[in-house]
């Protein structure tokens, strides 16, 4: 209202050609004859016939001023909560899918430090650190955590009911769950605990927060070379199809040390923290033979016999023997004295004879008992792990 009172006063100037500068918008001020003095903004401008016609309205400043307090409006103010690091866990395991029983991969599972995690992307670098490519998303957080107390030593063919294994999970919002016998024996409740895969029926929350598991099975996936090497401090992670995902990295990655960052969706790749991660081929060793047995001869010869496992795909369906899985069926078997391997005899069948020569070559006579291991062979990777035992 103020301004449209002032703008009444109109004005038109004529002016000669140093005032050519002068564009719309400009503010000029006048002094007339009898000595006031007041300001135009200039509205249009017009050249023409020599001269330049001015067309503006009276002027003053003060009118825009406002002495009205500011308000913050309807919107409360706007904080961003701050993105959760990744905990993140690469896993060398034997194979826990079909696809995995074959091709070079590992496995990677994460999870946020708190809640609000949203995901995260798997980067590799090769050369050091100086170049990152991403490799995989992981979008399911892992159900994770750290063994509380130390497994015991326990059975691989039949329940362990004996021990119990207490875990604290990473935050809140983690749970384990309990499943029926028959869900446990067709996969569910798997997770890995140091280097052992182990399956639960019972998880039970105690006071403190932490679960108590129990109604064990152990060394799942020909595992059980570990059940008696546990320590304090493991880490545990369930394992499912959805967080346990298979990364693919090709041969060319055996044995290669490599770093890994895993960055939280929000968050940048310069900031994640980065981890040293070896693949060692383990999903592509060949599990332990089992029943290792030896008959004597009558002239001294030992025949060592011993049934190999696959694996994959190892349901005995039809009463017959389980698929290779590997390239061609070749095994190795250490003789040893006190250790050390004295001699390795090579095979493509599941039975070798350690005769009465070689033992009076390796140990100056007939032997009353012997110790060995047996090992089968991968193309790709070589030994598998070995079955020990003393014939």
């Amino acid at each position: 209202m103020a301004r449209a009172w002032v703008s009444r006063d109109r004005f038109t100037l004529a002016l000669t050609r140093r005032h050519l500068l002068l564009a719309s918008g400009d503010v000029v001020t006048l002094t007339l004859d009898d000595g006031s003095v007041f300001e135009v903004q200039i509205e249009e401008v017009e050249f023409g016939g020599g001269r330049l016609l001015c067309r503006g309205v009276r002027f003053r400043a003060d009118v825009f001023a406002s002495a009205a307090a500011g308000d913050s409006g309807l919107f409360p103010p706007q904080v961003l909560p701050a993105v959760p690091e990744t905990t993140l866990r690469l896993l060398n395991l034997p194979p826990v899918t079909p696809a995995s029983v074959f091709a070079p991969v590992f496995f990677a599972a994460a999870a946020g430090t708190d809640t609000g995690w949203r995901g995260a992307a798997l980067y590799q670098s090769t050369d050091g650190g100086a170049d990152y490519g991403q490799l995989a998303g992981l979008a399911a957080p892992a159900v994770m955590g750290t063994c509380q107390n130390v497994l015991g030593d326990g059975p691989d063919a039949s329940w362990d009911e004996a021990n119990t294994l207490t875990v604290r999970l990473l935050h809140d919002d983690m749970t384990l769950e309990s499943r029926p016998e028959l869900a446990v024996l067709n996969g569910a409740n798997a997770a890995l605990v140091g280097a052992e895969i182990i399956q639960f029926k019972t998880a039970v929350l105690d006071q403190s927060g932490d679960y108590v598991l129990s109604g064990l099975l152990r060394g799942r996936r020909g595992t059980e070379h570990a059940i008696a090497s546990h320590g304090v401090n493991e880490n545990f992670t369930l394992l499912t199809p959805a967080t346990a995902v298979a990364v693919e990295v090709g041969f060319t990655a055996l044995g290669k040390d490599y770093l890994y960052k895993g960055v939280s969706v929000g968050n940048s790749l310069v900031d994640a923290p980065a981890q040293n991660f070896t693949y060692t081929g383990l999903n592509l060793k060949p599990f332990s033979p089992v029943h290792v047995r030896g008959a004597r001869g009558s002239g001294g010869d030992l025949a060592i016999t011993w049934v190999r496992r696959t694996r994959g795909a190892g349901d005995w369906l039809d009463g017959a023997d389980v698929p290779l899985a590997e390239e061609v069926e070749a095994y190795e078997v250490d003789i040893l004295n006190s250790g050390a391997v004295v001699r390795t005899i090579t095979t493509s069948t599941p039975t070798v004879t350690y005769t009465a020569a070689q033992q009076t070559a390796d140990f100056g006579a007939i032997q009353s008992s012997v110790d060995v291991a047996v090992y089968q062979l991968s193309a790709t990777v070589g030994r598998g792990t070995p079955a020990s035992a003393t014939l």
